[in-house]
């Protein structure tokens, strides 16, 4: 548990400021033994990810491997709507990332493998879509002519 300098007040673990005097909380701010043990655990590294940095990986992935990112979107997008067009191309530009190298970079590599995955579940579920609407006209047209006859 972490406490501000100025007045004392406890801090959550990943507070920026403090909310009672908005005094900036940085790494030296008082802790309790067992939050300091952690981060010498950590070798005082913090590893977090904020927000604005989340955004700053994606806009790198997006200037630096467009490939990669049209693979993902298209691949999350052919999984949420469910077109199987959007899965095909979004292998395409998987394959073409993976040419150009784009695969090396790990940003870069999660991204492509995220949308070849929700790709390849997109065209899985098209296909059994397609044997289930096969079967159902099978069953419910040719079975009763055949019982018919």
């Amino acid at each position: 548990m972490r406490y501000c300098k100025k007045c004392g007040t406890r801090l959550d673990d990943f507070d920026s400021y403090c909310g009672s005097c908005g005094t900036k909380v940085e790494d030296s701010a008082y802790r309790s033994s067992d939050y300091a043990r952690d981060d010498r655990a950590n070798d005082g590294q913090d590893k977090r990810t904020t927000v604005e940095d989340s955004i700053n990986n994606i806009t790198d992935v997006v200037s630096q491997n467009s490939e990669s990112f049209l693979c993902f979107l298209l691949g999350i997008l052919s999984v949420t709507v469910g077109t199987f067009v959007c899965a095909i191309i979004s292998l395409v530009f998987g394959k073409k990332a993976v040419e150009e190298g784009q695969d090396k970079d790990e940003k870069c590599a999660t991204f492509c493998k995220v949308g070849r995955i929700c790709s390849i579940i997109s065209i899985v579920l098209t296909v059994v879509a397609v044997v289930a609407v096969v079967l159902s006209v099978i069953i419910s047209v040719v079975l009763p002519l055949i019982i018919s006859i």
